[in-house]
């Protein structure tokens, strides 16, 4: 195990690896998408849901109706839709 990156160069705390996980991590919960998506100046005409498994995805979906008043859509496999 890489020992933890402290101030003034002492041991401790997380190491570097973690926090360059917690700067660059692709994953965020419920909470902190919709405070995400709550920023947008224009409401998309339908969002797809394209990541995630099944019930997951299904809750965000509910959420996201619920507290943003978007279509939403769970993306099914393989499916195609034209972009405008």
């Amino acid at each position: 195990m890489t020992q933890g990156v402290g101030r003034h160069g002492r041991g401790g705390g997380a190491t570097l690896a973690d926090r360059r996980k917690r700067l660059f991590s692709d994953h965020a919960d419920p909470p902190e998408l919709l405070k995400w998506l709550h920023t947008f100046r224009n409401r998309p005409s339908t969002t797809y849901l394209v990541h995630g498994e099944p019930v997951a995805s299904s809750q965000l979906r509910d959420l996201m109706k619920r507290n943003l008043g978007w279509n939403v859509e769970v993306a099914q496999y393989l499916e195609k839709v034209a972009v405008e």
